[in-house]
């Protein structure tokens, strides 16, 4: 009897233990991304899709990895990235996207970038994108990323000035 009462506890302890390491393990990618400067660009009515853009940097001491991301405003949201094939730059979808501990993935135009495909409403200036980022060890993260005016932000690039477009995210 003494002797299955220890296996129980035993068996108690393990689980606890595990569970405790498992909680933690998923805290560890959403914790150690930072993300700066996310935006996105108003649309025109009938549009359906829309890039996004921000930069993820990866403040922690291991590579993280991006497997998933959702968005409220749309059917589905990819990560895409450029190849130049043939002379030609073609986007590619990317089912993953690692982030290396201590570096930053940047995302603009011409290389990676979130897309938004089957958008359920116009994209309005002044608005905002919610997005999810769930990463490989389970673990999410939310950004908000503003809906600017394309037009407005390419005037401010052209007279020099810098945009700061950062959520507090």
């Amino acid at each position: 009897m003494a002797t299955l009462i220890n296996r129980i506890a035993l068996l108690f302890l393990f689980v606890a233990v595990g569970f405790t390491s498992t909680v933690h393990a998923k805290e560890v990618a959403a914790k150690s991304i930072k993300v700066h400067k996310p935006v996105v660009y108003a649309t025109l009515p009938g549009t359906t899709t829309a890039p996004v853009y921000m930069e993820l940097k990866n403040v922690g001491s291991e590579n993280v990895t991006v497997t998933r991301v959702n968005s409220t405003v749309s059917v589905k949201a990819e990560i895409h990235g450029h190849i130049h094939s043939g002379g030609m730059m073609k986007m590619n979808y990317q089912p993953k996207l690692e982030i290396r501990k201590g570096s930053s993935v940047v995302m603009e135009p011409g290389g990676y970038h979130i897309m938004l495909i089957g958008l359920n409403k116009k994209l309005v200036a002044g608005e905002q994108v919610e997005l999810s980022f769930t990463f490989s060890d389970g673990s999410s993260l939310t950004v908000f990323a503003p809906i600017t005016d394309m037009k407005k932000a390419m005037q401010l690039k052209q007279n020099g000035m810098k945009m700061d477009m950062h959520s507090g995210h």
